[in-house]
């Protein structure tokens, strides 16, 4: 079949999508060539081996910010097919308990692919709905000096998150935030 082609049939999609789970949806991206060979199910976790994540430049990680986490894991369940799995904010290898704060991780092929957290939350990132990412670079801190130098701005950071990596938080000269991240050996992205 080749690649999808165009704007008009992803808004096509996600109009039909949006309209199925009682949700309003933007279209942000125009042609984004999906190829066949992208047509696996990522809910199946045999469908893929690829590794998310692969070295300096990459996204490594995406986190959306929102008001409803549930209803947009539903929303993200629906439309890209990636199953949601919430944790605990402080603990993502286990349940939260009643008075924790939750994250909920979204999983495609079995791995972890996003997670969403609460806008509200005091540990967001960000206070406002929107998405997130963290880059993955050789230096925290050879990466926040270059922003400095370059017109940006330290927000966050840099921070050692156990198990993860060290962690920064800037603002690139024209106000947009990004996260920063050289992952510890061996963290899963």
């Amino acid at each position: 079949m080749g690649k999808l082609g165009s704007y008009k049939c992803y808004r096509i999609a996600l109009g039909r999508i949006s309209a199925a789970v009682g949700i309003s949806a933007v279209v942000l991206f125009g042609s984004l060539g999906i190829s066949d060979t992208s047509r696996a199910d990522p809910k199946d976790p045999k469908a893929s081996t690829e590794k998310a994540c692969t070295g300096v430049g990459t996204i490594w990680w995406n986190e959306l910010s929102t008001a409803d986490p549930e209803r947009a894991a539903h929303f993200y369940s629906s439309v890209v097919g990636w199953m949601p799995k919430t944790v605990a904010l402080s603990d993502h290898s286990r349940g939260p308990r009643s008075d924790e704060a939750r994250y909920i991780l979204m999983q495609a092929f079995g791995r972890d692919s996003a997670g969403v957290m609460n806008s509200t939350d005091r540990n967001a990132i960000q206070n406002r709905p929107g998405w997130f990412v963290y880059i993955q670079v050789a230096s925290v801190d050879d990466a926040v000096a270059a922003a400095r130098a370059n017109g940006g701005k330290l927000v966050n950071g840099p921070m050692v998150v156990p198990g993860t990596g060290k962690i920064a938080v800037i603002v690139d000269p024209f106000g947009s935030t990004v996260g920063l991240i050289t992952p510890a050996e061996g963290a899963p992205c």
